[in-house]
């Protein structure tokens, strides 16, 4: 009986200890937000349902900056911010699938001002795509125009319009959504270009 006791409890932590592994890649440790991968397979999900749904993409202004003239702690708190923000004004599901990118899954319009001091964003809907990729590359296209309007509008002159590319850019050939974990234009961002 000892052993059976002992071998139940073994299992047990077994167990626990595989959940939180599970959790620690599922969920983003800063934010509590799901990351990517779960994205991914929702938005799929979601996409193939034929269910009428908006795709929301919001970049956040100036992390890196924060980061380097403050403390990581300072942008921290800013992803944790917006991170709030989001989940809090947007009607459905909310992922980080960057350093500073989200994405949201809603069956409702977003009712959310998507240019303010600390992000911008955008987002389309899916009655009008024949594709995940291409409703994906839509609302990366019109995020990156809205960041070049932010940056403009704000003297930044550190984006030009040559040196963006959007998150579309960087997908593998394939007809599953991306995988990838920045895009290029905040890969400069957090590179200081």
């Amino acid at each position: 009986m000892k052993d059976i006791n002992k071998e139940n409890l073994r299992l047990k932590i077994e167990v626990e200890r595989l959940n939180g592994l599970v959790n620690f890649y599922k969920y983003d440790t800063l934010t509590g937000l799901r990351m990517r991968r779960d994205f991914e397979l929702k938005f799929s999900e979601f996409f193939n349902s034929g269910i009428v749904f908006y795709l929301s993409m919001i970049d956040i202004n100036g992390l890196h900056s924060l980061n380097r003239e403050k403390s990581y702690e300072f942008g921290d708190r800013l992803i944790k911010s917006v991170a709030n923000t989001l989940t809090s004004k947007l009607n459905g599901a909310v992922y980080r699938i960057g350093g500073d990118e989200f994405v949201a899954i809603t069956v409702d319009e977003p009712g959310l001002d998507f240019m303010n001091k600390n992000y911008v964003g955008s987002y389309v809907c899916s009655k009008d795509f024949k594709a995940e990729k291409e409703m994906f590359d839509k609302v990366d296209r019109k995020v990156v125009e809205v960041k070049e309007i932010f940056y403009k509008n704000n003297n930044d002159r550190r984006h030009s319009q040559a040196d963006t590319k959007t998150s579309s850019d960087n997908f593998h050939n394939s007809d599953r959504f991306p995988t990838f974990m920045y895009n290029s234009w905040s890969l400069k961002l957090y590179l200081n270009f």
